[in-house]
């Protein structure tokens, strides 16, 4: 068993960015409804990590789903300086793609999953 380290910051970043992703199923994909499943791969080694959330909830509006895919972390770290984050209330993303290295999302029959990505 190999464990692996990462300073404090890059941790905070990964944990905040996963509350986040898991926040927002909660919120827009499933309602607060109770009864769903949420599934979480993470895969993590020398060179950095890597985490799949899965859901069949509801999925990303188009808009949404195409800043998550298109838009650059240099463009949200643009954005968010000039105050055009996505929505008052759309801050979670914006987050995950300021602090995350890579992030897509894609929806196939009826699932959605967030990837996203830190290198060490």
């Amino acid at each position: 068993m190999c464990i692996l380290y990462t300073d404090d910051v890059t941790a905070y970043h990964i944990d905040l960015c996963l509350s986040e992703a898991l926040h927002n199923i909660i919120e827009h994909a499933y309602r607060y409804e109770t009864t769903h499943d949420i599934a979480i791969h993470f895969f993590i080694d020398q060179q950095g990590c890597s985490l799949s959330i899965m859901d069949y909830g509801q999925p990303m509006h188009v808009a949404q789903q195409h800043y998550v895919n298109q838009t650059t972390r240099c463009e949200a770290e643009t954005e968010a300086s000039h105050g055009q984050a996505l929505s008052e209330r759309g801050r979670g993303l914006l987050i995950i793609k300021q602090v995350m290295d890579e992030v897509s999302y894609i929806t196939c029959s009826g699932q959605n999953t967030l990837t996203i990505q830190k290198r060490f």
